[in-house]
């Protein structure tokens, strides 16, 4: 009953991102460049928010991994967030991504991993 309309290469691309990102970051999200997210206003996502993010592309892996940290040890972070399955998806006519872009990308995971991985628990949550 879902209606998604995506070009194959760039859904590929996508999905090589999410797993590599999820793999790297130790993030137990399929999706980890969705594209709506909603947030329960709290001192907790004003915490998380409060610093700025390294990457303007993937700010959402960064916002993963925040929420996660600032779980107390032994919780499961994953409770705070939900994936929920569009109904509808198409593509943005104009939408690329560059060589450029590309290594950008590459880059600012790079950045990512750094901050993150070793901060993060191991089994994910």
């Amino acid at each position: 009953g879902r209606r998604i309309e995506r070009h194959a290469p760039r859904h590929y691309m996508g999905r090589v991102f999410a797993t590599v990102a999820s793999n790297l970051l130790r993030i137990p999200v399929y999706d980890t460049q969705c594209g709506a997210k909603i947030f329960r206003a709290t001192p907790q996502l004003r915490d998380i928010l409060a610093d700025p993010f390294l990457s303007r592309w993937y700010f959402d892996v960064e916002l993963i991994a925040r929420f996660l940290l600032a779980q107390p040890p032994g919780t499961n972070g994953v409770d705070l967030m939900y994936e929920a399955t569009l109904r509808e998806w198409v593509d943005v006519a104009g939408s690329k991504m560059t060589l450029t872009d590309m290594a950008r990308a590459i880059s600012d995971l790079s950045l990512l991993w750094r901050k993150y991985h070793h901060r993060l628990p191991v089994n994910g949550i």
